[in-house]
């Protein structure tokens, strides 16, 4: 499945608009309002995100955004029963830069398993390149930027057999795969470095 902004959760219809999720009960021909929750952590201020992007993993709602407050992309999961109604359950932040547009959904769901694309620009001349890595945060009040946990190993950063110029600087084109099963959301990620 990819991205979009109205699934279907059994006799429900779910709709991602404007910052908030929605549940349309969809039996006997007719749509009949159910429950409307915001698309986003109740301790989150949503300005300067854009939420966009929705997928249903059995009872799972995984709304994507990016944070240009937080700084990468914003993967908010709120749990949906058969009776349709929404309730939170958490929120992660991936290290990333923008890398939406209105031509481009970058994430898919196969099985279980998330999967983004996203690029994140290295900076060479940094006094820990590392630190700007793929990475990925549980989301609270008051998270530092220290909480990251590095989600791509030195072994998964790959370059192509040819030269490119690096005077127009550099990304880590990276896809990561985050696990959904049981209710969890372990992530791991691979890397190319190439042109941004």
């Amino acid at each position: 499945d990819e991205g979009g902004i109205v699934k279907v959760h059994g006799n429900h219809l779910v709709v991602l608009r404007r910052g908030r999720l929605f549940t349309v009960a969809i039996g006997d021909g007719a749509l009949d309002p159910i429950s409307s929750i915001d698309a986003f952590a109740p301790d989150i201020d949503p300005r300067n995100t854009w939420y966009d992007e929705m997928l249903v993993s059995e009872d799972t709602v995984i709304v994507i955004g990016y944070s240009y407050e937080r700084g990468g992309t914003e993967v908010n999961l709120f749990h949906v029963d058969l009776a349709g109604q929404l309730s939170y359950r958490s929120t992660y932040h991936l290290r990333s830069n923008d890398y939406y547009s209105s031509r481009n959904y970058a994430s898919r769901l196969i099985g279980s398993k998330l999967i983004f694309y996203s690029p994140l620009y290295l900076y060479p001349g940094a006094d820990d390149p590392i630190q700007s890595f793929p990475a990925i945060r549980k989301w609270h009040k008051g998270a530092t930027q220290s909480e990251f946990r590095r989600i791509v190993s030195a072994n998964h950063v790959y370059r192509p057999d040819h030269a490119f110029n690096s005077n127009s600087g550099l990304a880590l084109h990276t896809v990561t795969v985050c696990d959904m099963a049981g209710g969890g959301f372990d992530c791991q990620a691979t890397s190319v470095v190439g042109p941004p």
